[in-house]
C-alpha cells in the first residue's frame, strides 16, 4: 500500500475472509434475536388473544346458556366463538395490509405486500386465533343452560 500511495495512512490491514467471518457472525446475531423477538410476540399475541376470547365468553355466558335451553347444539355454539375470533383476525389482517407500506422503506428485498411473506403471516395469524379461541370456545359449549339462566 505504501508503494501505491505514499499519503494513504494505513492503520490495520485485514484478511477479506475475517472481514466476512465477523460481518456473518453481526448478521446471525442479528437474526437470532430478530427471531426471538417474534416468537415472544406471538407468544404474547396468543396469550392476549385467549384473555379477550375469555373475557368475551364469560360475558355472554347467559346467551349460551339462552341458545343451548332452546336447543342449540354444543358444536353450535363452540363454532360462533371460533367464527368470532376469525373475524376479528380477517380485521387484523386487512389493517395490517393496509398499515404495511409505512415501513416500506425499511425492507431489503422484499415489498410490504409480497405474497408469500403475507400469505405466511396470514396463517400465523389465523392460527393463532384458532389455538387461542379453542378453550374458551370449548368452555362456552359446556355451558349448563339452568345454571346460565340462573346466574343472573
Amino acid at each position: 500500500m505504501a508503494e501505491v500511495h505514499p499519503d494513504l495512512p494505513v492503520r490495520s490491514v485485514t484478511a477479506w475472509s475475517d472481514m466476512v467471518c465477523r460481518t456473518a457472525s453481526d448478521v446471525k446475531v442479528a437474526t437470532g434475536l430478530g427471531s426471538s423477538l417474534a416468537l415472544f410476540t406471538v407468544l404474547l399475541a396468543i396469550v392476549g388473544l385467549r384473555s379477550l376470547v375469555a373475557y368475551g365468553v364469560q360475558g355472554r355466558t347467559r346467551e349460551f346458556g339462552i341458545r343451548m335451553a332452546l336447543g342449540s347444539a354444543r358444536g353450535a355454539v363452540r363454532v360462533g366463538v371460533l367464527g368470532r375470533t376469525l373475524r376479528l383476525a380477517a380485521i387484523g389482517l386487512a389493517g395490517a395490509f393496509f398499515a404495511s407500506r409505512a415501513p416500506g422503506s425499511l425492507l431489503f428485498g422484499v415489498s410490504p405486500t409480497d405474497p408469500a411473506s403475507y400469505l405466511l403471516a396470514a396463517f400465523v395469524i389465523l392460527g393463532v386465533a384458532v389455538l387461542s379461541s379453542d378453550g374458551p370456545a370449548r368452555r362456552a359449549g359446556t355451558v349448563d343452560p339452568l345454571r346460565a339462566l340462573r346466574a343472573e
